[in-house]
């Protein structure tokens, strides 16, 4: 947990599995595994995030190119 909110990933869709999400932490039961689908839950970065960051700064740095297509090609392969 971080600040208020209770940050988490689904793991169980590899496609899904670099999408994080967050929802308010207090009266929250932490033990228990939260869904996407209760309200309130906020998506706070995924897949999509990864490709604009690639198309705005790969030309910029090699570093971040190599970065992104590793990313992308462990979640093509469910190395997640």
């Amino acid at each position: 947990m971080i600040d208020s909110h209770l940050y988490f990933r689904r793991i169980d869709n590899p496609a899904d599995s670099l999408t994080l999400y967050r929802i308010e932490a207090e009266g929250r039961d932490l033990g228990e595994s939260p869904s996407i689908d209760l309200p309130g839950v906020e998506t706070v970065f995924s897949l999509k995030d990864l490709i604009a960051f690639y198309e705005t700064y790969s030309m910029y740095d090699e570093r971040i190119k190599v970065f992104c297509e590793k990313v992308t090609e462990r979640v093509k392969l469910g190395e997640h």
